[in-house]
C-alpha cells in the first residue's frame, strides 16, 4: 500500500520544525564580521570549521584542510574537541608535520544544542568530512547561514559520503560549494 516518494535534490527534507524535542531554535543570523572573541579565535581570522566528532576526520581531508590553511594565511581551523585526550595534541602535531602552525587549530568544547547552533553560525565556511560526510551537522550549518563546502567522493564509497553533496545541490549552490576534486576543494576553502 505504500508508494515511493522521490524528493527533488536531496534525500533529507529540512524545515524549522525538525527535531525530536520540538521546533528548532536557531540563533539570529550573526553580525558581520562574525564574532568569536570568547572562543579565543582572532577577530581578523577567516574561520574554516568542522564541528563534528573527531572520528570522522581522515588524513586526506586533513591534508586538504592544511593545504587551504597554507594558501590562506588569515584562516584558522575550528574543530570540535574530542572526548579522546590525545585528539587535540595529535591533530596539532599533524598540522605541524604538514607545515602549518598548530596554533591555527582551535578546539571547541561540547555544549548544548543552542550553543552548538550559535557556534555553527560563527564559522565562515563549514568543511565537510570524507569519506563519512556531515549529515545533520551540514544541514544545521546551512540553517544557521553558514555555507558548507563539500565534494563528491573520488570513489564510490556509498550513501554516507554523498549526503553533504546532496544538501549542497538542494540549495542550488553546487557550482560554488561542490568541489570537483581535492585540489579544487582546498583552493575553494582558501
Amino acid at each position: 500500500s505504500e508508494s515511493v516518494l522521490y524528493l527533488p535534490g536531496s534525500y533529507q527534507p529540512q524545515d524549522e520544525f525538525q527535531g525530536a524535542d520540538g521546533p528548532r531554535a536557531f540563533p539570529p543570523p550573526p553580525p558581520f564580521p562574525r564574532e568569536r572573541d570568547e572562543e579565543g579565535i582572532p577577530r581578523s581570522a577567516f574561520v574554516l570549521g568542522c564541528l563534528q566528532r573527531t572520528n570522522k576526520l581522515d588524513p586526506d581531508a586533513f591534508d586538504d584542510w592544511m593545504n587551504a590553511l597554507r594558501m590562506a594565511p588569515r584562516a584558522v581551523l575550528w574543530l570540535l574537541s574530542g572526548h579522546e585526550d590525545d585528539a587535540e595534541r595529535n591533530l596539532r602535531a599533524e598540522a605541524a608535520a604538514r607545515g602549518v602552525n598548530p596554533r591555527r587549530l582551535h578546539f571547541a568544547n561540547r555544549v548544548d544544542k543552542a550553543g552548538y547552533l550559535e557556534r555553527l553560525a560563527r564559522v565562515d565556511l563549514f568543511l565537510d568530512t570524507r569519506p563519512y560526510g556531515a549529515h545533520t551537522t551540514a544541514a544545521d550549518a546551512m540553517w544557521t547561514t553558514t555555507p558548507v563546502l563539500t565534494m563528491l567522493p573520488e570513489t564510490r564509497s556509498g550513501f554516507a559520503s554523498r549526503v553533504g553533496a546532496s544538501l549542497v545541490e538542494a540549495t542550488g549552490l553546487s557550482g560554488v560549494l561542490l568541489a570537483g576534486g581535492r585540489g579544487a576543494y582546498s583552493a575553494t576553502a582558501a
